[in-house]
């Protein structure tokens, strides 16, 4: 039987030569341990039937065709993200507040994304008002967040989610792979 081998000029991990007398074949993934979990097993684009299997085994190949195995991960390390519950505190009006400008750098930043309101409507902060009035606003708007109006509770998220990135929490650059982005973009 010739042995297997990773030809580095195809896709990463692709095996090349295999004998398909050989059958049937199992492909195990090495485990990384720690933080990393493996969450499935995809053979052609479809689960396993108890995925997540490692090794994935009884693997038919055929002679010209292509059989894709995947496995899929993800890391369970903090990510350093912050609550709602943090922005509508004392400790979150002072991360808020921590600028030259004080809080209206941030509420700045949080009127250009487009927030929504209970009804549907815009939420904006009026920078020509008191910063401490502002806050009140934004804290009651934060916590007034239900699921009854997704659009709502999804701009609280996406609110508490920029100030994150804004105090440095969370770093912008970390990569999302089912998103396919990083979380900045």
């Amino acid at each position: 039987m010739q042995r297997p081998f990773i030809d580095f000029s195809l896709a990463p991990g692709a095996w090349h030569g295999l004998d398909v007398a050989g059958n049937p074949y199992a492909v195990t993934e090495g485990t990384a341990g720690g933080t990393w979990h493996q969450s499935a097993s995809i053979i052609n684009g479809v689960s396993t039937l108890n995925a997540p299997e490692n090794p994935v085994t009884g693997l038919v190949l055929d002679a010209n065709q292509t059989t894709e195995v995947d496995f899929g991960n993800y890391c369970t390390c903090g990510s350093g993200g912050r609550t709602l519950g943090l922005w509508s505190n004392p400790n979150g009006k002072l991360k808020l507040a921590d600028g030259a400008t004080g809080m209206n750098y941030e509420f700045g930043i949080l009127d250009a994304l487009n927030l929504r309101t209970a009804n549907g409507g815009n939420f904006y902060l009026n920078l020509a008002n008191a910063q401490d009035t502002n806050y009140t606003t934004f804290r009651n708007w934060l916590l007034g967040a239900t699921a009854t109006n997704m659009a709502y509770m999804l701009s609280a998220q996406l609110a508490a989610m920029r100030m994150d990135v804004e105090a440095g929490c969370v770093n912008p650059n970390n990569f999302y792979k089912p998103f396919g982005g990083t979380i900045a973009r």
